[in-house]
Parts: C-alpha cells; structure tokens; sequence
C-alpha cells in the first residue's frame, strides 16, 4: 500500500495497535514480519524540546518458522481451464 505526499509515496511498513502498560502509559506496538515486533514508547525523560518525543524499539519475538506461502487456488484453477482449451485447439 502506498500513499502520496508532497514529498513523493510513502510505503506501509506495519499497523500498530494502542496499549496501555500495567503502570498506565500508553506504548504502541506492531508486528514487522513473523519474528520481530516494532514497539513504541512515548520519552517521559524529555528535557528539552530538541529531545525526542517518542522511542522506537524492536523486539525479536521467539523464532518460529517462516509462515509457508499460500497456495494460489484461483490461479491453479485458471491453469487447469486454460490447459486442456490449447489441448483441444491442435
């Protein structure tokens, strides 16, 4: 998904969801691909305006395997009709 801004397209990396941690402050967190996790905090040690409102962090989530690739059933259906049509066109 890409979006055009006055700078040029930008380029989806990943949705993140709003949580609250059990001390009461909001983080964001969202999954880059199956074993790493982007999560955000807000700085709550900001001194002066040049500092950064928020971190970002990434976190590697237990290894598990790659997710297998799904099988295009659409397209092997359309393979399987449009074979036998070049079969009977000879």
């Amino acid at each position: 998904m890409t979006k055009q801004v006055d700078d040029g397209p930008l380029l989806k990396l990943c949705s993140l969801w709003e949580n609250t941690s059990r001390a009461g402050q909001t983080y964001l967190t969202g999954k880059l691909n199956y074993a790493t996790r982007l999560v955000i905090f807000k700085n709550n040690h900001k001194s002066k305006d040049s500092d950064p409102d928020w971190n970002v962090f990434l976190r590697q989530d237990e290894p598990k395997e790659a997710p297998k690739p799904r099988r295009n059933r659409h397209r092997r259906h359309a393979v399987a009709v449009f074979v036998p049509a070049v079969v009977q066109g000879r």
